[in-house]
């Protein structure tokens, strides 16, 4: 079993990571993601941070 502090350490990682990509989509623009790559539009940063907020 993980110690709570690596585990906190990690949530906050990936709500870190899931900020500028709400930030992006929800103001529409482009944003790099593994998923898409450099052309990543406002719904593949959605689904991006979503994905970074629901692992937690």
């Amino acid at each position: 079993m993980k110690s709570p502090q690596i585990r906190s350490f990690v949530a906050g990682v990936l709500i870190a990571n899931s900020a500028p990509h709400l930030a992006t989509a929800v103001t529409g623009r482009r944003h790099f993601t593994p998923l898409a790559g450099h052309g990543s539009g406002a719904a593949v940063n959605a689904a991006w941070a979503g994905r970074g907020v629901e692992s937690n």
